[in-house]
C-alpha cells in the first residue's frame, strides 16, 4: 500500500487459509479490524483498541488514513511500516 492512497481508504481482505503481509507507509494512519478468530497476527507496531481492532499511533492525526477489514480463515497476518524515502527500486539486468 503506497503513498498515493486517497485521504480515507477502506480495504476489505477476504480469504481462506493464507499468509497476508501489508506494508504501509509510516506517514499513513492505519486501522486493522479482524473478524478472523483462527488467525495469528503480528501487529507489534499497532496499539490494540479493543479485542479485534488495532491502530497506529498516528491514525487519528494522519492526513491519510487506511482502514483494513480482514475476514480470513486460518491465516497469518503481518503489518510492517516503511519509511517512504528509504524505498529503493533496483533495475535488474
Amino acid at each position: 500500500i503506497g503513498e498515493k492512497v486517497q485521504d480515507r481508504t477502506k480495504i476489505l481482505i477476504s480469504s481462506g487459509a493464507s499468509d497476508i503481509t501489508l506494508r504501509v507507509p509510516k506517514s499513513v494512519g492505519l486501522q486493522v479490524n479482524l473478524s478472523s478468530p483462527f488467525s495469528s497476527h503480528d501487529f507489534s507496531n499497532l496499539k490494540e483498541v479493543d479485542s479485534r481492532k488495532y491502530q497506529s499511533d498516528n491514525f487519528n492525526s494522519a492526513f491519510k488514513q487506511i482502514s483494513v477489514q480482514v475476514d480470513a480463515g486460518a491465516s497469518s497476518i503481518k503489518v510492517f511500516p516503511f519509511q517512504e524515502s528509504k524505498i529503493r527500486y533496483l533495475r535488474i539486468a
